[in-house]
């Protein structure tokens, strides 16, 4: 499970790029380390990856429908980015990422991201 405040969605992401010509690089560093953080605290925690590539599943669960589900999701990149610099895997390419399915629900108190790999959850 990886909250989503500090993690930008795709809009967040555009007006920074706009905004400043660093903005967006900014954002993704800090958006990356905090998911890299969930992921060492997931590896801490006995999780590994049994085979690669691996699937992924995504429940991103938001406090209202507001924002476009293909901008929130957009937080993937962030996520697997994570995962790298965690040392997880090696790259986020072909090789070690496989196929991803996405679902979306409401929590009004608390949005985050819940990750299954290869149908174990982990995070």
């Amino acid at each position: 499970m990886i909250p989503l405040k500090g993690i930008p969605s795709l809009n967040e992401h555009d007006n920074a790029n706009r905004s400043n010509r660093f903005g967006g690089a900014s954002m993704k560093k800090k958006a990356t380390s905090l998911c890299a953080t969930y992921v060492k605290k997931a590896m801490n925690e006995g999780f590994k990856l049994e085979k690669q590539p691996s699937d992924f599943e995504f429940t991103w669960y938001l406090k209202n429908k507001r924002k476009d589900k293909d901008n929130v999701a957009f937080a993937k990149k962030y996520i697997f980015d994570g995962m790298v610099d965690a040392g997880l895997i090696e790259n986020d390419g072909w090789k070690q990422i496989g196929n991803w399915k996405e679902k979306f629900d409401v929590d009004k108190e608390f949005e985050r991201v819940e990750i299954k790999v290869n149908e174990i959850k982990f995070i």
